[in-house]
C-alpha cells in the first residue's frame, strides 16, 4: 500500500436515507471535522458505496482526525440525526493506548496487540496548537490496526497495566476481563478477595496457636525449673559418736544446687557432740573428710536423678501438646 493510502480516511454515509449533496460532503469535511485544503492531496466522492475517501498528506493528521471524529458528528435527514463513522480507508482502527510509560516502547505495544490482529502502526500523540506545549509528546499511543480479536479495556503491556480504547469496543472489567460489570461488583474480585482474606485468617489463626503452643511450654519449663522445694527421698547422714559414726537427719535442701550450707550445717551439729569434742585433731579431720565426700557424692546421684524425672516429665508434655 502506498503512503498515501495509509493515510486515506473513509467517511460512510451509506446508513443516511437521503444522499448528500457535493457541497454537504464538502462542508461536513471542512466544516465540522476542520479539514484544511492545504492538508489534502485528494477527496473523491463514490456513488455506488455512498462514501467520501479523503487523501491526507501527513499519517499523524489523519489519525489525529479519526480519532477526534469518528462518530462525534451527525448529518440531519428528514429531522433525524444520523452519526458519521470516520475510519482509515483500509478498514484499519484507531486503538489508543492511555497509561503506558516511557519505559513502554513502540516495539513493544506492537509486539502485544499483534495477539489480537493486524498492527500497522504506533505512533505517539503531541500536544495540538490550542496548548503552549503544542508539539510535544502527550504520552497517549495510537495503534493502527486491523481488529480481528476483541480487546479487552485493560491490558498489560511490558510489567504495566493500561487502559486500551477504540470505537465499537466492549468495555469490559479491569478485573476479570468479562463485560458488563465493573470494579466490586465483579463477582471473580469478590471470590478472590474473599479467598485472600480467608487465608490470611487462616495463617493468623495457626501464627497464634503456634505462639500460644510455644508460651505454654516455656511456661512449663519455667515453673518445673525454678520450684525452690521439691520433696524428694533424703540419704542419711553420718554422725560421729563415742562408739563409731551414726546416722542423723539434716536440713533438707534444694536439690537441684550444690549448696555448701549443708556442709556447715552438718559440722556445727557434729561439734556439739561429746564423743566427736572428744576426738583428737587429726581423727577430726579425717571423719569431716568422709562427711565432705560422702554429702558431695550423694547430692549428686539425687541431683542427677530428680534433673532425669523432670526432663522425662518435659518431654512427655511435648508429645501430649502435639
Amino acid at each position: 500500500m502506498s503512503a498515501t493510502g495509509q493515510s486515506s480516511i473513509k467517511l460512510d454515509f451509506s446508513h443516511v436515507p437521503n444522499k448528500p449533496t457535493t457541497n454537504e460532503v464538502i462542508d461536513f469535511i471542512t466544516g465540522k471535522l476542520g479539514i484544511s485544503m492545504i492538508q489534502v492531496n485528494r477527496i473523491h466522492l463514490r456513488t455506488s458505496s455512498f462514501s467520501c475517501h479523503v487523501d491526507i498528506k501527513e499519517q499523524s493528521i489523519a489519525l489525529d482526525i479519526v480519532e477526534k471524529n469518528d462518530g462525534k458528528h451527525t448529518i440531519q435527514c428528514k429531522g433525524v440525526e444520523y452519526p458519521i463513522p470516520i475510519t482509515m480507508d483500509d478498514g484499519s482502527t484507531i486503538v489508543k493506548i492511555h497509561d503506558a510509560s516511557a519505559q513502554v516502547t513502540n516495539t513493544h505495544i506492537k509486539n502485544h496487540m499483534q495477539r489480537y490482529g493486524d498492527v500497522i502502526c504506533v505512533t505517539e500523540g503531541v500536544w495540538s496548537d490550542a496548548f503552549a506545549c503544542a508539539g510535544i509528546p502527550n504520552g497517549y499511543r495510537y495503534v493502527r490496526m486491523v481488529i480481528k480479536k476483541q480487546i479487552p479495556s485493560y491490558i498489560h503491556i511490558n510489567g504495566e497495566t493500561t487502559l486500551a480504547t477504540h470505537r465499537g469496543q466492549q468495555h469490559t472489567c479491569r478485573k476479570c476481563d468479562h463485560p458488563v460489570h465493573h470494579g466490586m461488583t465483579c463477582l471473580s474480585n469478590r471470590k478472590l478477595n474473599s479467598q485472600k482474606t480467608n487465608l490470611m485468617d487462616r495463617l493468623k489463626s495457626y501464627a497464634d496457636v503456634t505462639t500460644s503452643g510455644i508460651q505454654q511450654k516455656q511456661n512449663t519449663l519455667n515453673t518445673t525449673t525454678t520450684t525452690n522445694t521439691i520433696p524428694v527421698e533424703q540419704p542419711p547422714q553420718p554422725q560421729p559418736g563415742t562408739s563409731g559414726l551414726k546416722f542423723i537427719p539434716i536440713k533438707q535442701t534444694d536439690a537441684m544446687t550444690n549448696d555448701n550450707s549443708t556442709v556447715t550445717e552438718t559440722a556445727v551439729n557434729l561439734e556439739t557432740n561429746k564423743g566427736y569434742r572428744s576426738r583428737s585433731p587429726s581423727v577430726k579431720r579425717q571423719a569431716e573428710k568422709k562427711l565432705t565426700d560422702f554429702i558431695t557424692v550423694e547430692s549428686k546421684r539425687w541431683r542427677t536423678r530428680y534433673t532425669k524425672s523432670a526432663e522425662d516429665k518435659i518431654i512427655k508434655g511435648r508429645r501430649q501438646s502435639r
